[in-house]
């Protein structure tokens, strides 16, 4: 005879908990599959079958869990929804072990031929704790390396400058599989091996750089769960490190990410973090990136009194220094006015708004390629919205011509929206140009694109 599945519940009392239908929920765990890079279509009837005992597949338990978090404002686990059996307990040896420097670094990437970057679940409950640390990667990961020497040290900090630059020229897509593979390979093992307290530091802060940027490169491919684990991962090897300048870059990220997944509270409380370990030991330009990303999240909050005030501040102490961009967190007028751009628009300053993202356009360097086009983009955007057919199709040829070689799963996204904005202005001739220029464009691989012209 078939064993009937138990009706679920924890997961029927959680639901009434939080005012939410069958529909509701469904709807929720859709959005945030989406920021997992997952395209989920549950109704109601979907989650009839989890109330009546069905477990859903993974990930979406995960989801299930934390979009109940968010609504509910506290912790709620895959177990606490009804959804998974409690673990055996770890040993005093394996929780060590769980916590092994190669083996955080390892679990936080994505894994050899598989599609775990795209399924790792985004989590915006809380800030970076040691409980959110994952454990051990089975293949090897105990495995002890050997430590670095001066001259491979030295080699690993000229990667973060050239993964940098492949990054702001390319994009994420093209250079995060190649990075990946140098913290795999190479790094991991080094953090594994023993080492006196001045290699250790070296390699911790070296490492905690090139996780950043391979955050920020799954970040811009839209692969937010392993970007927001990489980030978290910056966040420790600082601490490691006793860098509280880059603790704080990684605390900023983080809101970055989550104030664009719309998580407004959760990125006012991760910039707060950051600017309060930034605020003595950074140098001022960074301050300035730190204290604008405060301004932005809460401008997010409608809290503009308080923006504004943060705003003045970035600006001043962006004034008292020459712009000094670097590999790691790069701050300049350009990324300023950027910030004012946001700023404005969440205070409703619409002119303001498209003033400051003109000026964040025209400030750019050569050479950062990606940044460039996501900003003609959402200027482009703006200028759509304002009534300005004729400008925003001049501006999204800019877009255009900047986006082939340029693999990011954000510029596909900024083509879509280029698409379904003007659907209803298709039949003017400029539109329509547009439209098909837009169109001729052809995916290589995994996002890149050609031009056909």
């Amino acid at each position: 005879m078939a064993k009937l599945n138990v009706p679920n519940s924890q997961l029927r009392a959680l639901l009434a908990e939080a005012g939410w239908t069958g529909e509701q929920l469904a709807q929720a765990v859709n959005r945030a599959g989406r920021s997992s890079g997952l395209a989920l279509s549950y109704q109601r009837a979907s989650v009839s079958q989890w109330l009546a005992g069905t477990t859903p597949r993974p990930p979406v338990s995960d989801l299930v869990a934390e979009v109940l978090t968010l609504r509910l404002g506290r912790r709620v686990t895959p177990l606490d929804a009804g959804f998974a059996k409690k673990p055996a307990p770890a040993s005093t040896a394996e929780q060590e072990n769980s916590v092994h420097w190669r083996s955080v670094l390892l679990t936080s990437l994505d894994k050899p031929s598989t599609a775990a970057g795209a399924t790792r679940i985004y989590r915006a409950a809380s800030l970076p704790g040691t409980e959110e640390i994952p454990m051990a990667w089975p293949d090897g990961a105990a495995v002890e390396g050997l430590a670095p020497s001066a001259a491979e040290l030295r080699w690993a900090g000229s990667m973060v400058t050239l993964f940098s630059v492949a990054d702001r020229t390319f994009g994420g897509g093209h250079a995060r599989p190649a990075l990946q593979g140098f913290l795999a390979h190479t790094v991991a093992p080094w953090l594994s091996a023993p080492a006196s307290p001045g290699v250790r530091r070296e390699l911790l802060t070296t490492a905690a750089r090139l996780t950043y940027l391979c955050g920020f490169m799954n970040f811009d491919d839209e692969r937010q769960g392993t970007a927001q684990s990489l980030y978290r991962l910056s966040l420790s090897l600082c601490e490691g490190a006793d860098d509280q300048t880059g603790a704080a870059l990684a605390l900023r990220a983080l809101s970055v990410q989550s104030r664009a997944l719309g998580y407004f509270a959760n990125a006012r409380v991760l910039a707060e973090a950051a600017v309060a370990r930034g605020a003595r030991q950074a140098p001022r330009h960074v301050r300035a990136s730190l204290i604008g990303q405060l301004g932005v999240a809460e401008a997010a909050s409608g809290n503009k009194k308080e923006a504004l005030r943060l705003l003045g501040r970035a600006e001043s102490n962006l004034g008292r220094t020459s712009d000094a961009p670097h590999d790691v967190g790069a701050f300049d007028t350009a990324a300023f006015a950027h910030q004012e751009a946001v700023v404005m628009h969440y205070l409703g300053q619409k002119k303001d708004a498209l003033l400051a993202l003109e000026r964040s356009v025209r400030l750019r360097r050569p050479g950062e390629a990606r940044s460039q086009a996501i900003l003609l983009a959402r200027l482009a955007e703006r200028q759509l919205a304002q009534g300005h057919v004729e400008a925003a199709c001049q501006t999204w040829h800019g877009f255009l011509d900047l986006i082939p070689g340029l693999t990011s799963r954000r510029i596909d996204r900024a083509r879509n929206e280029l698409a379904a904005r003007l659907r209803p202005y298709r039949t003017l001739p400029a539109v329509a140009a547009l439209l098909r220029r837009n169109s001729a464009l052809i995916p290589d691989r995994d996002g890149a694109t050609s031009g056909m012209r």
